[in-house]
């Protein structure tokens, strides 16, 4: 079974039980918000440590279509620990391939990313 990360865990108090956000949930709230609101032409798509939201993401990109989609992951920290996990890196190479930009592949070829 595959965990979903939580923003808020449930719990009871005297004034009744708080729901379970699930993270994924709220960033497709905020995407699509700022989408339908604001009507961006260029996205840019950062730091992305969990298969659910990268899957969240390219629905919202086939939904909005953005003319541009510039993909500027961190990877690694700076003290060398993997910051996603390989199933999400698997995901990510199959869904933001064709982005207008990939500094991933810019930096890859710089010697960054070995």
């Amino acid at each position: 079974m595959q965990h979903r990360p939580l923003l808020l865990s449930p719990y009871k108090t005297h004034w009744g039980t708080r729901r379970t956000v699930y993270l994924s949930d709220m960033v497709r709230g905020q995407i699509e918000a700022v989408m339908d609101d604001l009507q961006p032409v260029a996205i840019k798509i950062g730091m992305i440590n969990d298969i659910q939201i990268v899957r969240v993401i390219s629905d919202c990109l086939q939904k909005y279509s953005p003319a541009y989609v510039v993909y500027d992951p961190v990877m690694v920290s700076t003290s060398g620990k993997k910051l996603m996990t390989d199933e999400a890196i698997e995901e990510i190479k199959r869904t933001f391939a064709t982005c207008d930009i990939n500094h991933s592949q810019h930096r890859r070829s710089k010697g960054a990313y070995r």
